[in-house]
């Protein structure tokens, strides 16, 4: 399903136009016009500084010059032509440095809502593209993170989305390129690493045999060959322009790692202002408000509840608990529907169930489970509960009243309800029990049951006809995918084809649609 272009197909453009054009216009209006000096008081100033050092003395002493300097090398790219930019236009005015710095998340944020009504109307049809297009750009989730906050979750939220879509068109030296972008630009992005890791491994190095071939020369052993080839070449293309980009900035693998761990170690409590369990556990024990930036008592993540136990290692256990059966529904089946599933899942989980967890950390969940909550009535339920519950836990941090940040309000109803003890408790309810939900809908056993189904093996009113349809599972590789994978390419090729991956005609059309199987509740 290419981009439309006949009578139909205009009036479906002017409807995305429109809905790109209000999401735009919001986030310039709050950005530029009614809110100029809006941004938390910390992090806008910090990017307009990083920026301009950045412009001084380039890449390379950033580290060494920068002073305190969190972020990644990833991010601070971004960054750099930023201060070049400012430096061109006003000298020395870091006043024009910090109203540049909100302009790459704002253009992410069309771009990826252009994105998501591409992948989505491809496999489930124009309404619900639109769907996904609106969903993303109206939520106050998002324009208030990049007009009003001034982050840029955005912009590595984009790379991650993209990461799952080259994935899901059999692209793996792309999509291990994008995943490795993701976690410079930001650490917490590297929820995407066990879902590229399994789908690559499996796809490229225990892919089943297809045909009964002998063991020495035959067509098996040149598959595997292949395969191999392909995982060394996607292993290299995340490697080496990660290699590249940390040698910009005169760092080395192990010393970016180490340089986020130090990171990490700076925020030693069990949340961060993120309304999770950990909130709940804090407020619970009797922990105090005792600074200015706090939502809810910062509690030491390393002093044992039970002889050596720590939130921090019950935080890694569960974690590590929930990942079991998301990792294992990857391994049965690996179909787009899963893939979006999947991450959502880890995006969420990582927000709900670690500790050290800030209050924006919930942010990808809201792109990467787009696809699902444009096709499915029970996921666009959760997609709304979370956009309520999340976007209160960031307006709750945002309008802290001793930061005075520009646009918050903050009156003493919302302090007696939603942001008192007992309001803090009840968002993190609610957003735990979302999780849970998702980590059900993750289970194996659902995929197991699609994969019956579409084999005949059981009732095919979910499917309808494609349960039973020989082009259907024709259509499907062996792991899941309607597409050639070795045809996929290196790198390169795999960039050229990403266009076409996002608009290029779906291999099965059917009068039921894909919203009956593959992305929307129907289990798979």
């Amino acid at each position: 399903m290419g981009i439309p272009f006949g009578p139909a197909g205009r009036h479906v453009l002017l409807l995305l136009g429109a809905i790109l054009g209000v999401g735009l216009a919001i986030r310039l209006s709050l950005a530029y016009v009614l809110l100029p000096v809006s941004g938390f008081y910390f992090d806008v100033p910090a990017f307009a500084s990083w920026a301009l050092s950045l412009a001084y003395h380039g890449p390379g002493p950033y580290y060494e010059t920068a002073g305190f300097a969190d972020y990644p090398p990833g991010f601070l790219l971004i960054l750099w032509p930023l201060g070049w930019l400012s430096l061109q236009i006003a000298p020395n005015d870091e006043l024009t440095t910090r109203l540049l710095v909100k302009l790459p998340a704002i253009l992410a944020d069309g771009v990826l809502a252009f994105v998501a009504w591409l992948v989505v109307r491809r496999q489930a049809g124009e309404r619900a593209g639109l769907i996904a297009a609106g969903l993303y750009t109206l939520n106050p989730m998002t324009w208030f993170d990049s007009a009003v906050w001034g982050q840029v979750d955005s912009i590595g939220t984009l790379v991650l989305f993209l990461t799952i879509v080259s994935l899901g068109a059999g692209r793996s030296e792309l999509a291990v390129f994008l995943a490795a972008l993701a976690i410079l630009i930001k650490p917490q992005y590297a929820i995407v690493a066990p879902v590229v890791a399994v789908v690559v491994l499996r796809r490229h190095l225990f892919q089943p045999p297809e045909a009964s071939a002998d063991s020495t020369g035959g067509p098996l052993d040149r598959l595997r060959r292949l395969g191999s080839l392909r995982l060394a070449t996607s292993l290299l293309a995340g490697a080496l322009p990660a290699y590249a980009i940390l040698a910009l900035f005169q760092q080395t693998p192990f010393e970016f790692i180490e340089h986020m761990r130090k990171t990490a170690d700076q925020y030693p409590y069990a949340s961060m202002n993120a309304f999770n369990p950990w909130a709940v556990f804090s407020v619970a024990v009797g922990a105090e408000v005792t600074h200015p930036l706090q939502a809810v008592p910062w509690l030491w993540d390393q002093e044992p509840i039970v002889g050596a136990v720590t939130p921090y290692l019950v935080g890694i256990a569960l974690f590590v608990l929930a990942s079991v059966p998301v990792v294992a529904r990857l391994a049965v089946r690996q179909d787009r529907r899963t893939l979006w599933i999947c991450t959502s899942a880890f995006a969420l989980a990582l927000f709900i169930i670690l500790t050290r967890m800030h209050e924006r950390y919930a942010f990808p969940f809201f792109a990467l489970a787009l696809p699902l909550a444009a096709t499915s009535p029970r996921w666009l339920v959760c997609y709304l509960v979370l956009s309520v519950t999340c976007f209160a836990n960031v307006y709750a941090v945002y309008s802290l009243p001793l930061l005075h940040n520009a646009g918050s309000f903050r009156s003493e109803l919302l302090d007696n309800t939603l942001f008192s003890s007992s309001g803090i408790i009840a968002l993190s309810v609610v957003n735990t029990v979302a999780l849970l939900w998702i980590l059900g809908e993750a289970m194996p056993r659902r995929a197991l049951a699609g994969a019956r189904l579409q084999r005949g093996d059981g009732p095919s009113r979910w499917l309808g006809r494609l349960a039973v349809s020989p082009r259907w599972q024709s259509s499907e590789d062996g792991v899941g995918f309607g597409v050639q994978l070795a045809s996929g390419g290196k790198l390169l090729q795999g960039l050229r084809s990403l266009p076409q991956s996002l608009v290029r005609s779906p291999q099965l059309k059917s009068s039921v649609g894909v919203t009956r199987g593959e992305l929307d509740g129907t289990p798979q």
